[in-house]
C-alpha cells in the first residue's frame, strides 16, 4: 500500500476508526506496521530522512493545517522533527521509534477532526 493511501485512511474524518486504533494495543502495532512498511520505500526496515520527508509532505497535503502552519514546516523544522523521533540518534527511525510517532499522529488527527466539527 502506498503512503498516500495509508495517510488518506488516517486523515479521513473517521474519528471512530482512529479511536478504535488507539484503544487497542495490538491494533496500534498492526496499523503502525502497515504505515511503517509503506513509508519504508527501500524496504530496509528503517525510515531514513528522505522517506520521512516524503511522509511529512503527504501528511501536510491531507491535514487540517492552515497556510501558516504549512509554511512553518521548513526543511529545518522537518529535520529537527526527524532528529527528535530518531531517539537513538543513528540517523534512521526504527519501528519502535516510529510507533510513537504514529500514535501521536492518530491522536492529533482525532483532536483536529473534533475541533473542525465544532
Amino acid at each position: 500500500m502506498e503512503v498516500k493511501n495509508i495517510i488518506d485512511i488516517f486523515f479521513s474524518s473517521d474519528v471512530k476508526l482512529c479511536n478504535e486504533i488507539l484503544s487497542d494495543k495490538s491494533r496500534i502495532s498492526e496499523e503502525s506496521q502497515k504505515v511503517f512498511n509503506a513509508v519504508d520505500l527501500n524496504k530496509d526496515g528503517l525510515i531514513d530522512y528522505p522517506e520521512f520527508t516524503n511522509l511529512i509532505k503527504e501528511i501536510e497535503k491531507r491535514s487540517c493545517m492552515d497556510e501558516f502552519e504549512k509554511n512553518y514546516l521548513t526543511q529545518d523544522k522537518i529535520k529537527q522533527t526527524f532528529d527528535t523521533f530518531d531517539t537513538n540518534k543513528d540517523g534512521r527511525i526504527h519501528f519502535n521509534e516510529f510507533k510513537e510517532i504514529f500514535i501521536d499522529l492518530v491522536a492529533a488527527n482525532i483532536m483536529a477532526q473534533t475541533d473542525s466539527n465544532k
